[in-house]
């Protein structure tokens, strides 16, 4: 099975922490919309927080409010 490499870039948010998302989400401008343009790609809160390094429960709540 072949995977698909992802290009990644570092994104910093206001408060100065980094993670690394796809750079096809580099453009956003605050955590909480990377978050929800990888839910509407297809990312699960699982596989999209263990990717970037963002916290589970800030993923769940960005997508709950």
């Amino acid at each position: 099975m072949s995977e698909t490499k992802l290009e990644v870039a570092t994104f910093t948010s206001s408060r100065g922490r980094e993670y690394h998302i796809p750079a096809k989400y580099a453009k956003c401008s605050s955590v909480s919309d990377v978050i929800r343009s990888m839910t509407k790609d297809g990312w699960g809160k699982y596989k999209l927080a263990k990717f970037t390094g963002i916290r589970y429960q800030h993923v769940r709540n960005v997508l709950m409010g």
